[in-house]
């Protein structure tokens, strides 16, 4: 008797254990969430003179993630053009029947301030000595492959140095 109570118990036990994980329920259209910056300052360049990284999380309900064409979009809120556009590696979406999450991470590399009138401030002399720095914040979405964009993030702030 003492056993069959043991069995019991234990059976029920797992019974609620299996009640209580539930597969997660993502929405089709991809979900995203600023993680990190690996730094907060770049100093202004035409591109390869520095960078940082970039982290965030996603969640996909079908698991479509990825693609051969561009599916990360990146836009400057200086001035509101399209920054960077990158193509995150296709992830195949068998045993994706619940859904995929994971974290994104990737380089982005550095560039000009921006001065009065919209002036490229690479150039030397382009630009007033008093423009020490600008704060630059990018927004970030995905695309699936079936089209669906996902929710917008914003970066934290980056200082970008105008003048060495």
């Amino acid at each position: 008797m003492n056993q069959n109570y043991f069995y019991y118990i234990f059976f029920a036990l797992l019974v609620a254990f299996q009640s209580c994980i539930t597969p997660p329920d993502f929405s089709v259209v991809p979900e995203i969430e600023f993680i990190s910056l690996s730094k907060d300052s770049l100093q202004q360049g035409t591109g390869l003179n520095d960078e940082l990284n970039v982290q965030f999380s996603f969640k996909d309900g079908d698991g479509d993630i990825g693609s051969d064409s561009i599916t990360l979009f990146i836009t400057d809120l200086r001035d509101g053009s399209m920054f960077q556009s990158k193509q995150i590696p296709f992830l195949p979406s068998e045993n994706a029947a619940n859904g995929v999450e994971g974290t994104i991470s990737f380089k982005l590399n550095t560039t000009c301030c921006i001065g009065e009138g919209s002036i490229n401030c690479c150039q030397l002399g382009a630009c007033d000595a008093l423009l020490k720095e600008q704060n630059l914040i990018y927004e970030i979405y995905i695309e699936d492959r079936a089209k669906n964009k996902s929710n917008v993030i914003q970066t934290t702030p980056i200082i970008l140095i105008c003048n060495n």
